[in-house]
C-alpha cells in the first residue's frame, strides 16, 4: 500500500559509504517509520526485535538502535533534503539513496542530484540545507540492511475538527 506521505529513501546505519562526514548516520527523534501493519512508529519507540516495513514492502527487523542525546556542547551537522513533495532531515552522515541506488552521504548530496522517493521514483533535489543543531539522534540497524522509507514529522499542525454531530 502506497503511504500517503512522500519520503526519500535512505539506508541503514550499518551500510558503510565512501564519503566522510563524521559522526554517526542517525534519524533524528521525530523520525517515523512505517510497521508491516501500516501502523507509524517514531523512531524513539523503535528497539531491537520491532518490525518497520522497508521501501520494497518487505520487513525488515530492527538489530540494533541507539539513541544520542542533545549536547549543546556538540551540535549535531543535520542536513534537510527536498525533492518534490518528499523530504528527510537526518545526520550529515546519514546514508541517502541515490537514483543510481547507490548509497551517498546527505552532506554530499547537492541540488540537482536525483534520489529515489516513495516508489523508487528518481526525483530531483531541490533544496539542500545544511545546519547544526543540539538534539537527539538514533542509529538504528535493519535486518536485512535495505531501503527504508522515513519521514520527520513537523514539530507544529495545523489543526482541523471533525464533522459536527446533525442536530435534531
Amino acid at each position: 500500500a502506497a503511504s500517503e506521505f512522500m519520503s526519500i529513501v535512505s539506508m541503514s546505519s550499518s551500510l558503510l559509504s565512501f564519503t566522510s562526514a563524521p559522526g554517526p548516520k542517525c534519524f533524528l527523534k521525530g523520525t517515523v517509520f512505517t510497521s508491516p501493519t501500516g501502523m507509524k512508529v517514531p523512531v524513539e519507540f523503535l528497539e531491537a526485535g520491532s518490525l518497520v516495513r522497508g521501501s520494497h514492502e518487505q520487513v525488515l527487523r530492527v538489530m540494533h538502535a541507539q539513541c544520542f542525546e542533545a549536547d549543546d556542547k556538540q551540535p549535531v551537522d543535520v542536513v534537510e533534503l527536498t525533492a518534490g513533495s518528499a523530504s528527510i532531515t537526518v545526520t550529515a552522515s546519514h546514508n541517502i539513496v541515490m537514483s543510481n541506488h547507490l548509497p551517498l552521504q546527505a552532506a554530499d548530496v547537492s541540488e540537482g542530484d536525483q534520489v529515489l522517493v516513495t516508489g523508487h521514483v528518481p526525483t530531483v533535489v531541490s533544496s539542500v540545507r545544511h545546519f547544526c543543531a543540539a538534539c537527539d539522534v538514533f542509529r538504528v540497524t535493519f535486518h536485512p540492511d535495505e531501503a527504508v522509507e522515513a519521514f520527520l514529522q513537523p514539530d507544529l499542525q495545523i489543526l482541523s475538527t471533525g464533522q459536527a454531530a446533525e442536530r435534531h
